[in-house]
């Protein structure tokens, strides 16, 4: 199963507030995890705040762990530039999305709003979803 990550979850990922099971999965690549290269900038800015060193060794972590951080393509280029437009989105949030549409996510785990407004393309869940679905395909731990 795939599924895109907001950067949210990935500072719960770090944080590991009540993900092991999740992370358990993408260990064991039993659950594809699609990344942006932007929601690891967000992910530095939101823990540098607090200390950078560690921020930075967290974001490595992220980097080296078996999320896929996908590269930005000319095709995710200009659906994340659709997406701004056509949806009223924040960039980076329009990059998430458009990063996990092109690579066949069918949801983005997150707690933001803002996707609701690309749900035709792919849909939001929280936490509960996620497990709702990793348990409906077998996955639960």
């Amino acid at each position: 199963m795939k599924i895109a990550i907001d950067s949210f979850y990935l500072i719960k990922l770090l944080a590991e507030e009540g993900l092991k099971d999740v992370a358990a999965l993408i260990q064991e690549e039993r659950l594809e995890s699609i990344v942006a290269p932007i929601s690891l900038v967000e992910v530095y800015s939101v823990l540098a705040r607090r200390d950078k060193a560690k921020a930075a060794k967290d974001v490595s972590r992220l980097w080296t762990s078996k999320l896929r951080i996908e590269e930005l393509t000319p095709s995710i280029i200009t659906l994340a530039g659709d997406l701004k437009n056509d949806y009223s989105m924040h960039l980076a949030d329009a990059i998430i999305a458009a990063t996990g549409i092109a690579r066949g996510a069918k949801h983005i785990l997150t707690e933001d709003a803002h996707f609701k407004r690309v749900k035709n393309r792919i849909k939001p869940i929280e936490l509960k979803g996620l497990r709702d679905i990793l348990k409906k395909e077998g996955l639960a731990l």
